[in-house]
């Protein structure tokens, strides 16, 4: 979406591994691309939400063993509060994070899936004030299920 970054982050082993971003600054005209590398607990924000609620049971298992450590007075760090969370994900098709990573931040995070796992999300992050969710929610999740499409293995 115009004016938002976006990036594509992928489940690393205990956490999200974010390989790509592009930046479009909604007052410049020219557009940013950098390739980024970080690292992002799972429970901390939307892409790993995401990933967590229709990813691999094994996944989602070990990081509710592990501590869900606060990165933000908003992070989630109580495994019955994630796991409902990921119920609402599973639900809605998206995840949202509000502030949860990232203080003054908010993102909306669709699965893209191959082989009905997800493996990987596109997300959308901006200013919490600015990020409206209920209009991107749609269309984020819509470029999640087309990104799948364009991925989905060739059966022969």
């Amino acid at each position: 979406p115009r004016g938002r970054p976006w990036c594509s982050p992928f489940p690393g082993n205990h956490d999200v591994l974010f390989v790509e971003k592009v930046l479009q600054p909604a007052r410049r005209r020219c557009r940013r691309h950098r390739r980024s590398k970080g690292r992002v607990p799972f429970h901390c924000g939307a892409s790993g939400k995401a990933l967590l609620a229709f990813g691999a049971e094994a996944l989602r298992e070990g990081v509710m063993a592990a501590p869900l450590r606060r990165r933000t007075p908003w992070t989630i760090t109580d495994p019955a509060r994630l796991e409902a969370e990921l119920e609402q994900v599973r639900a809605q098709g998206y995840a949202v994070d509000r502030q949860e990573l990232v203080v003054g931040y908010a993102a909306v995070a669709a699965p893209v899936f191959v082989d009905g796992v997800a493996v990987a999300t596109l997300t959308v992050v901006g200013p919490v004030e600015r990020l409206d969710v209920r209009r991107l929610a749609p269309v984020v999740g819509a470029a999640g299920r087309a990104l799948t499409r364009d991925v989905a293995p060739v059966k022969g």
